[in-house]
């Protein structure tokens, strides 16, 4: 099951200049490190990081202005969630 939402996530591959952020809920119980561990043995098991590195390579420009647009949209949320996030602790903080 892992496997199918990491493919339809359709991230593109990490470079050792770049880095990605997955995040994953992981269950009550377990060790985070394992499942880090495990995703990351499926992907290698699955080729989903070599055909996602391939795919990037052989991308035409317009592909590639799209997809900047769209990393900078996921980046944009992620800094508003984060903004949220922060809001809410610091409100916390001051309630107590």
């Amino acid at each position: 099951m892992m496997s199918t939402v990491l493919r339809t996530a359709r991230r593109p591959a990490t470079l050792a200049q770049q880095q990605r952020s997955l995040w994953v809920k992981v269950p009550e119980g377990q060790d985070a490190d394992r499942v880090v561990s495990r995703m990351q043995t499926i992907l290698a098991e699955d080729g989903t990081l070599k055909t996602l590195a391939l795919k990037r390579f052989h991308e035409k420009q317009w592909q590639k202005r799209k997809r900047k647009a769209e990393e900078q949209n996921i980046r944009r949320a992620n800094r508003r969630v984060g903004s949220m996030i922060d809001f809410i602790l610091r409100d916390t903080k001051l309630e107590d």
